[in-house]
């Protein structure tokens, strides 16, 4: 079918990537815009969720450490707020930066975008350590240990250095899991909607084959009796009608497949009378409750009617029952000495869409004079 390149619409403010197959463009029944790339987003709402899940977390760390190992008087109510405003306000800065560096032509995770997001999550961070440093000096605990000048601002350096690097390091690893969840989304419905195109070129390949032979039939039957071709043409008319209403869903409702296949052989019962039988024997439920792939009966009738003698002294016999879950199309086995070489498109088709829509095997046994196939009863 050849591959699948994408084509991107951008919709609206929100900057929406729609992406859509080009070999869709010529497949009628498949949906624009099946796809919604999410490339053009960050998982805001996951980095703050983070951030003040880890901002919280250390804050309690950090006050169990101090009431335990420096004692009930170093221990302030204070200090576990400020801890958590040291971890949650860094966090949040980091991701405005990050937000701004996205939008910037998507520099966030170029190399030159890394730098920057560094060096201004490094500056932001220490500004606002120092202020909070301020805050426990003057304003909310007495220190026990007091620092010189050059020690208060390498405590503060590396602190700075490890709350950055940890913040930054917890949001790419968030942005990578968001990247490949989305990543394994997109696969999924490429996947999907390439198997829908499949199973839409495998139907439409059956159509051309059918009217083939129809209107070879029709031509025929004018020629030796115009009565029965008009009555094969009003069959013909109602078959047709009720294959293409059916032609964009997915499953057919096994009632309706079987009305199909009714309606051709009635057709076919034009052409060779009592020379062709036909018993279906499927119970009601099934009926109703039961789906296929459109047109996967009848090709498999067409087949046996093709490939086999069909005589008034050697009937060929066709049954169609229900068996174990499956719906078996059988018929007596005595063909034709000499037949068009066959395309193989109607059970290699069928095959393949089963194997598309739910992973099914078709089987096809050669038993005792006996050709049969099975397929799969499907849910809706």
């Amino acid at each position: 079918m050849g591959s699948l390149k994408p084509v991107h619409w951008r919709y609206g403010r929100m900057g929406v990537d729609f992406v859509r197959p080009r070999s869709y463009f010529n497949c009628p029944g498949v949906s624009m815009g099946i796809f919604v790339a999410m490339n053009a987003r960050i998982p805001v709402r996951s980095l703050v969720r983070v951030n003040w899940l880890m901002a919280i977390f250390i804050s309690l760390l950090s006050s169990i450490f101090i009431f335990v190992y420096l004692g009930y008087d170093s221990y302030s109510f204070y200090r576990p707020i400020l801890v958590t405003v040291e971890m949650i306000l860094p966090g949040f800065v980091n991701i405005v930066i990050l937000r701004v560096l996205y939008k910037t032509e998507n520099r966030a995770f170029t190399g030159r975008g890394r730098i920057y997001r560094y060096l201004l999550g490094f500056l932001f961070t220490f500004v606002i350590l120092t202020f909070t440093r301020l805050i426990s000096n003057h304003f909310v605990i007495t220190q026990r240990i007091v620092l010189t000048p050059i020690r208060l601002v390498v405590l503060l350096v590396v602190k700075t250095i490890v709350i950055n690097t940890l913040n930054i390091l917890t949001q790419d690893f968030i942005l990578l899991q968001d990247k490949k969840n989305r990543t394994e989304l997109e696969n999924s419905q490429l996947k999907t909607a390439n198997m829908e195109a499949v199973n839409l070129l495998l139907k439409q390949q059956i159509h051309p084959h059918f009217l083939f032979n129809a209107l070879s039939t029709l031509k025929t039957l004018y020629k030796t009796d115009a009565d029965a071709g008009e009555s094969y043409l009003i069959h013909l008319a109602d078959f047709l009608r009720a294959a293409v209403s059916g032609e964009k869903n997915k499953l057919a409702r096994l009632s309706d497949e079987i009305k199909l296949c009714e309606d051709y052989l009635g057709m076919q019962r034009i052409r060779f009378g009592r020379a062709l039988e036909c018993v279906i024997n499927i119970p009601d439920t099934v009926l109703t409750h039961g789906f296929v792939p459109p047109f996967s009966i009848q090709p498999l009738l067409e087949n046996a009617i093709k490939h086999n003698e069909i005589t008034d002294e050697s009937p060929l016999v066709i049954r169609i029952y229900c068996e174990n879950g499956y719906i078996v199309i059988a018929n007596n086995l005595q063909l034709k000495r000499y037949v068009d070489l066959p395309s193989g498109e109607g059970l290699s088709s069928l095959t393949e869409r089963y194997r598309i829509l739910s992973g099914d095997e078709v089987i096809i046994r050669d038993e005792e004079g006996i050709f049969s196939v099975r397929i799969k009863v499907l849910k809706q």
